[in-house]
């Protein structure tokens, strides 16, 4: 063999070596490292009850290597460990509860190399509590004081005890106090009529419920004097007070048809024969407001009680 030809097999051989250490996990040559993804994603809403519809959206995964969209992603709703969703590429879906509960939703990533990762979040699905409350008493005037209780209402996940209320007195749909844990309140009305007496309780989960009920409230009468004692024709003048109501007028008549006189301003003129009678006011804002006063007329002035 020729000295050209042992330098050729020589230089072959050199390659042939080196060579040899770019694909051997000894040699000079860097494989690439796959890295495991990094998962992560949004929930909304965070809690709410059987109707709610929540989404989730993993966009935010991503990977070293891979781009975001060729990461797949699967959902395992109640955190028991098994996915209840196949791996897909989507990165939105959507799920409802049917029981009530607080459940780990959990969301595994896996990259193109087979490598994954998981995020989990707290979802509180709850139920509604139930509003209810007793009103004492349900009907008065502008001087009663109403007393309300929200003690029976309830809720499946909490202690009525951690439930809060608040109320709408009139209910014009602006609620008038804070919310408390103190389920009983007072209230007293300045203006005569009918209102809706409206509760909202919420529990710890943030679901509200109401419960409303009907209160009616009057107006005040005072009439002056009240009673009195007359002689045969003597003249007196009432007057009406009414409280509550913007219209503070009243009608008079007597009990007694015939038996003495007034006039439509309260001036009331005793019959010539004595005896006990009775002027009743009446307010024209509420006919069903009255007062009665008794008369006692007697033939000679003096002092007398009427019983």
């Amino acid at each position: 063999m020729s000295r050209h030809a042992n330098v050729s097999l020589l230089t072959l051989g050199l390659l042939a070596v080196l060579c040899s250490g770019c694909s051997g996990g000894g040699g000079t040559g860097a494989a690439l490292t796959n890295t495991a993804p990094t998962a992560g994603f949004t929930l909304t809403p965070g809690a709410g009850d059987l109707t709610t519809i929540f989404s989730v959206d993993a966009s935010g995964s991503s990977d070293a290597q891979d781009a975001a969209s060729s990461l797949q992603v699967r959902w395992d709703w109640n955190g028991d460990g098994t996915y209840d969703t196949d791996f897909t590429t989507t990165k939105t879906a959507t799920h409802q509860y049917a029981t009530a509960g607080t459940y780990l939703l959990r969301l595994q990533v896996k990259d193109t190399g087979g490598l994954m990762a998981t995020a989990e979040k707290s979802v509180v699905v709850n139920t509604a509590p139930t509003a209810g409350f007793t009103l004492t008493p349900d009907t008065g005037d502008v001087t009663t004081t109403f007393n309300v209780d929200a003690s029976n209402s309830s809720d499946t996940q909490d202690a009525a005890t951690a439930l809060q209320v608040r109320w709408d007195w009139n209910g014009d749909g602006t609620y008038d106090t804070d919310f408390t844990t103190t389920k009983t309140a007072t209230h007293q009305y300045a203006t005569a009529g009918t209102y809706l007496l409206r509760l909202q309780v919420k529990n710890t989960g943030g679901l509200t419920a109401t419960a409303a009920k009907t209160v009616v409230v009057k107006p005040t009468l005072t009439v002056i004097p009240n009673p009195v004692t007359l002689t045969l024709g003597q003249p007196q003048t009432f007057t009406a007070q009414v409280q509550g109501s913007a219209t503070t007028t009243v009608t008079w008549q007597l009990q007694e048809a015939g038996e003495g006189s007034i006039t439509t301003g309260g001036h009331y003129t005793a019959p010539q024969v004595p005896g006990t009678f009775h002027i009743i006011a009446t307010c024209v804002a509420d006919t069903t407001v009255s007062v009665t006063v008794p008369v006692l007329v007697q033939a000679t002035s003096g002092t007398v009680t009427v019983q």
